[in-house]
């Protein structure tokens, strides 16, 4: 059944892309993601979607117990690795900002989104999914309320500040400090993430050196033999500190 299903799916024309999950009931999107290595990506979402506890292997595992699989749409190829996180927080910006609720984690604020040029058949698909999002009332409201410059609801369980100081008093010997292009020390790159309120996941890249920048900002690990570390680590940015 499991292969069946899988054939069943689109192939992408390219491995660099950014694609959609879709509920195949509701057919609204439930999902925003970005990979270089084509469908075995979108493979992977449905033969792993029984490990973890994320919010999208919920979503999967849901489907798999009733023998269904997700509907996917491929929303657009890049050529690099700047291009394709890029693009991702784009979609990930949008949709939030007409009231989608998505599956994805660290969700961008909404002054990240950025008008830019769309393909035909990518503004067709996200006309067809703002027509259906907005006959749910609760979507209207939501949306409503970000015009008005309003937050809209959190979205999913969100760790307070307390607890987050917690978790990382207990993973004190595990952290490694990042330090950004102006000279802040961070206590490990999740905190970096929040302070500068960007996706740990685009900072992860940089720090691997699969890119250079994210969103205009360049990072890296804190060298432990750097004669200044003693002194960096004095000034170190932990939870609760911004």
């Amino acid at each position: 059944m499991k292969h069946v299903l899988l054939k069943s799916l689109p192939r992408p024309e390219q491995e660099y892309m950014i694609y959609v999950l879709i509920d195949p009931d509701t057919k609204e999107i439930q999902y925003v993601g970005q990979t270089i290595r084509g469908f075995k990506r979108i493979r992977e979402h449905y033969s792993k979607g029984y490990l973890g506890s994320s919010r999208v292997n919920r979503f999967v595992k849901r489907l798999k117990k009733q023998n269904k699989i997700f509907d996917v749409e491929y929303l657009e190829y890049c050529d690099s690795f700047e291009k394709l996180f890029e693009a991702e927080q784009f979609y990930i910006s949008y949709f939030k900002f007409i009231g989608i609720d998505l599956l994805n984690h660290n969700l961008q604020p909404l002054d990240l989104y950025i008008p830019r040029p769309l393909s035909v058949q990518t503004r067709l698909m996200i006309s067809e999914r703002t027509r259906l999002a907005m006959k749910q009332p609760d979507v209207y409201k939501n949306l409503i309320e970000s015009h008005k410059g309003l937050p809209s609801s959190n979205k999913g369980n969100k760790y307070s500040k307390e607890i987050k100081i917690k978790i990382s008093q207990g993973t004190e010997n595990k952290i490694r400090y990042v330090e950004d292009d102006l000279g802040n020390i961070f206590r490990g790159s999740q905190v970096c993430a929040d302070f500068w309120k960007l996706n740990r996941s685009g900072i992860q890249h940089v720090l691997k050196g699969r890119c250079e920048e994210n969103y205009g900002r360049k990072f890296k690990y804190l060298d432990a033999t750097d004669k200044e570390f003693d002194e960096k680590i004095k000034r170190v940015i932990k939870y609760g500190d911004y």
